[in-house]
């Protein structure tokens, strides 16, 4: 799901306190199914913004789609409860086919952790080693060089294709 906001020359952006997101309910009872019964049971999960037609035209008996606007700073619901007129309590379970990212150390949506600015910063690292240390200095050692002839003819590669597998094997080196 893409979002977009007003952008400012001036940065002065606000990042985002709320956003709108599919909400996939299962278990609303056949009389609310209609608008107003719906925007009640999408009020318990946030503002109610709107409904699909395949929610509508009761194309599922089970499953209702609507939009809500939630806050970022609160957890989102996975199931939802009512109490009707005659006492009975009615469950719903709520579903979200897109969720935005949730920042592992605040668990407000919208940022992740690297992005969370009420991380505190991380400490400066320490400076590295310096190399008149003998404690601390490595020991390094020589790679031997490999040295290449060159054939006396020029080598061109072949291309080949097998039976087993549809890619072209490239052989860099013809036999001689």
């Amino acid at each position: 799901m893409f979002h977009a906001s007003q952008w400012s020359s001036d940065g002065s952006s606000k990042p985002r306190e709320v956003i709108q997101i599919w909400a996939h309910l299962t278990g609303v009872p056949l009389d609310l199914r209609y608008k107003q019964g719906l925007s009640l049971v999408a009020g318990l999960i946030g503002e109610p913004k709107e409904t699909d037609d395949f929610t509508l035209n009761l194309v599922s008996l089970t499953l209702s789609h609507v939009k809500v606007e939630v806050k970022l700073s609160e957890p989102l619901p996975r199931v939802v409860e009512f109490v009707r007129q005659n006492g009975e309590i009615v469950e719903i379970q709520v579903d979200y086919p897109w969720v935005p990212p949730t920042c592992a150390h605040c668990k407000e949506l919208g940022h992740i952790s690297r992005n969370c600015l009420l991380l505190p910063a991380p400490a400066k690292k320490d400076p590295p080693p310096s190399k008149k240390d003998p404690k601390t200095a490595t020991q390094k050692t020589a790679i031997p060089e490999k040295t290449v002839t060159s054939p006396s003819k020029p080598l061109s590669p072949t291309l080949t294709y097998t039976n087993h597998c549809p890619f072209l094997l490239l052989k860099p080196y013809p036999s001689l």
